[in-house]
């Protein structure tokens, strides 16, 4: 089935109940850094269930201001001074293509890995706390229809839904 984007944008906020198929952890290879260094965070989508999910992969992180389907990372960083890390980029991406849904069997996991110092302003010394949401929003594919010429969403039936990730500290010295 076929959606025009608008319609997409209108009915696509309203998250199924799935998201008890999907788990979403992180993990980091240190807990302490020095200011400037790279601090790299994986960022890992698991199908939790005893069925295969289609899944959104491409797993783009974007500000939390950015729409739902041009991001299906965000970060909520809280800085030492306990305010949350502004995101350092204005990036523009668009909605997920074909190639950026795939079968995910149970069990099995994704996993993309990210510099958090590039996407986040963190210029504080002391202890921060990450956690990561994935949220998709999207039944499939953004593509071309070329009977109309429109942009569509293609409903491939991929999992919907939200899903918060453990909490990480970590210290920049």
């Amino acid at each position: 089935m076929l959606l025009p984007t608008f319609a997409m944008a209108l009915f696509g906020a309203s998250c199924g109940g799935g998201a008890n198929a999907l788990g979403a952890s992180i993990s980091m290879p240190k807990d302490q850094f020095a200011m400037e260094e790279p601090i790299p965070i994986d960022i890992i989508l698991k199908n939790v269930s005893s069925e295969p999910q289609t899944v959104n992969a491409r797993l783009a992180v974007n500000d939390k201001e950015a729409p739902a389907p041009f991001r299906e990372v965000t970060m909520r960083i809280k800085t030492p001074s306990g305010e949350e890390a502004m995101f350092r980029s204005d990036l523009k991406i668009g909605p997920p293509g074909p190639d950026d849904f795939q079968g995910l069997e149970p069990g099995k996991s994704i996993e993309r890995t990210e510099d958090i110092a590039e996407l986040y302003f963190l210029d504080e010394k002391g202890e921060y706390e990450v956690t990561v949401v994935y949220e998709n929003t999207l039944s499939g594919p953004s593509v071309l229809d070329e009977t109309s010429g429109e942009i569509v969403q293609e409903d491939i039936g991929a999992e919907k839904g939200r899903n918060t990730s453990n909490t990480l500290t970590f210290t920049i010295e």
